[in-house]
């Protein structure tokens, strides 16, 4: 019996050194693309608030002749502030495509995404990355320089005509009463252009308004919805 078992053991073992001895084929072997060349539609990245919705830029960069079919090709652009070395870079991804296009709005964003204020210009850099589907044989464009200037984003609702905000309601410890004028502790403090600021004990059982004039029911601010909690 132990004779048999020695017997089986070695059959075993050389079954699995004879699997492992079989020869693989050859990988398949790809040549090394070309490095694209990027460029834009327009190097001058202004647009107004109006034109958010119309194409900003188009980039489009050169076929980089990888030897897969095309639809397997992948490309990554990066936009950066200009000198960063795209160290925060915002990107975007493309399968097969060899260009993409931003509207106004896309590229506000990504503007104010970096830091960037607006109404003021800076340079940016974009790049594009190209490299098979698995990601082998990435190549880097050379990068390209545009000027770019991100709009101001108008306010949804229309600003305080008098550019003062005070808090009047149940809510409030001031209750309803609208007599001109409020003392200084019912106006809110105006910290920019669209946001104003205050610090209120608000009881939840009450309501309250913001009145732009002390003392006037004509103009005033209320939540849009008042059944949902929590609205302000």
């Amino acid at each position: 019996m132990k004779r048999y078992f020695k017997s089986l053991l070695i059959l075993m073992v050389s079954a699995v050194f004879l699997s492992s001895c079989d020869k693989v084929g050859d990988l398949p072997y790809y040549d090394s693309g070309t490095k694209p060349v990027l460029s834009a539609s327009t190097v001058t990245l202004i647009a107004q608030a109006a034109d958010s919705l119309s194409d900003l830029v188009t980039f489009s960069w050169t076929y980089p002749g990888y030897a897969t079919d095309s639809t397997n090709h992948k490309y990554i652009l990066q936009i950066d502030t200009a000198g960063n070395d795209f160290a925060n870079a915002r990107s975007r991804e493309i399968m097969a495509g060899l260009s993409i296009t931003y509207t106004a709005m896309e590229m506000n964003d990504l503007l104010f995404s970096l830091g960037f204020k607006a109404e003021v210009t800076y340079s940016i850099e974009a790049r594009v990355i190209s490299s098979y589907g698995n990601n082998n044989d990435r190549l880097y464009s050379d990068p390209i320089t545009l000027s770019a200037r991100p709009y101001k984003i108008p306010p949804k609702v229309e600003l305080p005509s008098a550019e003062h905000l005070y808090i009047v309601g149940g809510a409030t410890q001031f209750g309803w009463d609208n007599t001109a004028p409020f003392p200084a502790v019912r106006e809110l403090t105006r910290l920019d252009e669209t946001t104003w600021a205050g610090i209120y004990y608000i009881d939840g059982s009450g309501g309250y308004l913001l009145l732009p004039i002390a003392g006037s029911w004509s103009d005033k601010y209320a939540v849009h919805d008042n059944s949902v909690a929590g609205a302000a």
